[in-house]
């Protein structure tokens, strides 16, 4: 990654599925906000009082993003954090991304990997989005500079700070649909 004063730049390698657009026929999330033209194409989280934290950026989604369809087509905006190792309260870094409907979580350009600035290390990662309820790791993870770090939700075989913080549907772990106000 390219040195910057609060760190490097990390790549996530990261998979979620939200309950609520995931489709038990065809095993993926609908993309209807994006057919519909209804995704705002800057993140929604600033608004909603989450500040991003470091040198993130990826506040605005890249047009050509929103034309891809299939597997890999935008469904949503997700908040990504790295928490502190020992006090997950405290936030070292934090970002906007989007997740496609096949899970994977990607960088404002729809397709690649998340890119966070931190220092290399451990650290506890948050999944927020604005209409299911968070995750947030039990154990931190190690984070390394110049390689993919992957980290997926959907297996269900990351312990998560909150027991039964997912719901289980087809296999698949995915995010609990309902916290529309965020408490």
């Amino acid at each position: 990654g390219v040195l910057q004063p609060e760190g490097v730049v990390l790549h996530l390698n990261m998979a979620a599925l939200l309950e609520g657009s995931y489709d038990a026929n065809t095993g993926l999330m609908h993309d209807s906000l994006r057919v519909r033209g209804l995704l705002p194409d800057h993140e929604p989280f600033t608004s909603m009082g989450l500040q991003t934290v470091g040198v993130q950026g990826g506040s605005q989604l890249m047009p050509d993003a929103l034309q891809v369809s299939g597997p890999d087509a935008v469904v949503d905006w997700v908040w990504v954090e790295l928490r502190d190792a020992g006090d997950a309260s405290h936030v070292l870094a934090a970002r906007a991304a989007v997740v496609q409907r096949d899970g994977d979580v990607v960088d404002t350009d729809g397709a690649s990997p998340v890119r966070m600035t931190a220092l290399p290390g451990f650290y506890r990662i948050a999944l927020l989005h604005r209409n299911h309820l968070p995750v947030l790791t039990l154990n931190a993870l190690q984070l390394n500079a110049g390689s993919l770090n992957g980290f997926d939700l959907t297996a269900g075989d990351q312990p998560l700070h909150t027991p039964d913080a997912q719901v289980l549907h087809d296999g698949k772990y995915m995010l609990w649909r309902g916290d529309v106000n965020g408490d």
